[in-house]
């Protein structure tokens, strides 16, 4: 196993400062207490060289984003987080430049806030009716009626130099992929696709109107923000 602590300042570069007093939120570990049982020795040197140790990420973002977490009622903000799905750890820092870890277990929710665009995505507790307990999870859509959630999976996998018709993986590496899940009036999740078919499916009680609208409006319903931009629609109806 090895220490974060080598790692976390590169992950975040040089402190931010803030306004409000520093804060270390119940039940972190200090960056010095912090382990990784994941990729072993080869971590730090993934991060300080991508052509080296473990290619890719096990971060939901490869950048460190303005952080407000809630936990029991309580809200903390002015941080800085990355959220490591793998691990189902946030890693965040204070104003003071103070660096802890955060059992992602222990949050209610997560919002993390771009610094460059100031765009904001949620991450709260959710159950995709897999084995295990809900993890956070982020949410593109909620309205009244409808909740959509991306549902991010991050795995390593390992080198792989033998065999005749082995991919010649010469490192190990991160690999991301994310599925789409809908719960509609309080139902049971979903996994969706997203495409037209999936979605007309998803509004039938009303598919004439979105049609209509995704023609006149010219929606990408193969995309995210299509399907944030119908489902907004189809709950104004």
């Amino acid at each position: 196993m090895k220490k974060l602590l080598a790692l976390m300042p590169l992950l975040f570069g040089a402190a931010a400062c803030f306004g409000q007093a520093a804060v270390e939120i119940p039940g972190s570990f200090k960056s010095t207490h912090v382990k990784n049982t994941t990729v072993g020795a080869k971590t730090t040197l993934a991060f300080s060289n991508p052509h080296e140790g473990v290619k890719g990420s096990p971060f939901y973002f490869d950048s460190p984003q303005k952080a407000e977490i809630v936990i029991g009622g309580a809200t903390y903000s002015d941080l800085e987080a990355m959220y490591n799905v793998y691990d189902n750890q946030v890693l965040y820092r204070n104003k003071q430049g103070n660096e802890f870890m955060l059992p992602a277990d222990k949050v209610d929710k997560l919002v993390l806030t771009d610094p460059a665009s100031n765009n904001t995505l949620s991450f709260v507790k959710f159950n995709a009716g897999k084995a295990g307990s809900a993890k956070l999870t982020p949410v593109l859509f909620e309205g009244s009626a409808i909740r959509l959630f991306i549902v991010p999976e991050i795995t390593h996998r390992k080198a792989d130099y033998t065999g005749a018709y082995n991919a010649d993986r010469r490192y190990d590496e991160f690999v991301k992929k994310q599925d789409y899940y809908l719960v509609k009036n309080g139902g049971e999740p979903e996994k969706v696709k997203l495409n037209k078919k999936s979605l007309l499916q998803l509004v039938n009680d009303k598919s004439k109107q979105v049609e209509a609208f995704i023609k006149n409006e010219q929606v990408n319903v193969s995309s995210e923000e299509g399907w944030v931009k119908v489902l907004a629609y189809y709950e104004s109806l």
